[in-house]
């Protein structure tokens, strides 16, 4: 309240402002022509009508607001929990992002957490990977790439048999370990063209995706073989091949999909998809970050750099927003509280 009465004060005033580097709510409907703020993580409580910086590191109270954010993610059984990665280190904060603390300092590719029990995270960086078993307090190598200027892209992990860890990197290898990261086979080999990410179905294990720049793959048996999916749709729907972003829902086999032809839906485990009406036209914009109503998938948001989308309708309908994030900075990430779907986080990067 305190940062609200200052900002209509200072604005009644019509005295210039920079809101660089404090906690501040904005005008819903994008009313200010000029935006600007810190990166990191924000949090609205009303579907994006004002929005608040939640940056504040609980050890000394400084702000992390300059990080670039990879990835963020609720805990797998309290949504209260949210884990931060950024090129500044991977972090946790157990009070809906009022403050974090720091777990490590290392630059985070991707982070995925054990389905079943709480506190086993693994963390690439680098041409490694990382493991903790109590949270954050100790962490482990538990792979480290031989191979010259070849990274730890992407982790997955089976939800059935949490033994089962998958890595690909970024030559197009994805690797399987059984028995929870000790060791490690090679199970398929992909073109080098950008790896991007692996996923495993939730509902069923022996689902495995595999996407790349423009290429994207799955797997019904475990990864013994494997099928280009999407490609059969390249010439009607220009740009699904090019993957940013995949989403299994509560629905088993109902996917949504981001892509650069734009917000795609399947009903089938990925064998065909069907576009989401957008308000621009396809494969025109760069869609940065999607998120989706995890009790009603029909509500969806997506940015386009500093503009917010939201529908209710499936894309019958759009409201546009503004957001307070820097200039030439992105949204990364859209997270949607499951126990209060009015509040949503925002990972910005630049």
């Amino acid at each position: 309240m305190k940062s609200k009465k200052i900002f209509f004060i200072i604005s009644a005033l019509i005295i210039p402002l920079i809101l660089s580097a404090c906690n501040f709510a904005f005008a819903p409907g994008g009313g200010s022509s000029k935006v600007t703020g810190p990166k990191g993580v924000y949090k609205s409580g009303n579907q994006g009508d004002t929005w608040l910086e939640q940056n504040t590191l609980e050890a000394n109270a400084t702000s992390i607001a300059s990080q670039d954010i990879r990835q963020i993610s609720f805990d797998i059984f309290d949504s209260n929990i949210i884990y931060r990665a950024a090129n500044g280190g991977f972090f946790i904060s157990q009070n809906n992002g009022d403050s974090w603390k720091k777990l490590n300092d290392l630059p985070i590719n991707d982070f995925v957490l054990n389905p079943k029990t709480r506190g086993i995270i693994y963390f690439s960086t680098g041409n490694k990977v990382f493991k903790t078993t109590d949270n954050g307090e100790n962490w482990t190598i538990i792979y480290a790439e031989a191979k010259a200027n070849v990274t730890a892209v992407s982790l997955a992990i089976s939800y059935f048999d949490t033994s089962y860890v998958y890595l690909l990197t970024s030559d197009g290898t994805l690797l399987l370990s059984d028995d929870w990261g000790e060791s490690w086979q090679t199970i398929a080999t992909f073109e080098k063209a950008q790896a991007k990410k692996v996923l495993v179905d939730p509902y069923n294990s022996h689902n495995i995706f595999v996407a790349s720049q423009d290429k994207f793959y799955i797997s019904n048996d475990q990864g013994k073989s494997w099928q280009e999916t999407v490609f059969e749709q390249s010439k009607e729907m220009p740009g699904i091949n090019k993957f940013k972003q995949l989403f299994f829902t509560q629905k088993p086999d109902n996917l949504i999909y981001l892509a650069g032809y734009g917000i795609l839906k399947s009903k089938d485990n990925g064998q065909s998809w069907q576009p989401v009406t957008l308000i621009t036209k396809p494969n025109t914009v760069d869609i940065n970050a999607l998120g989706f109503n995890p009790n009603e998938t029909n509500e969806l948001y997506y940015t386009i750099g500093s503009i917010l989308y939201h529908t209710v309708d499936n894309g019958s309908n759009w409201k546009t927003k503004t957001l307070p994030i820097p200039a030439g900075a992105k949204v990364k990430s859209i997270l949607i509280d499951p126990r209060d779907t009015n509040v949503l986080y925002l990972g910005v990067t630049q």
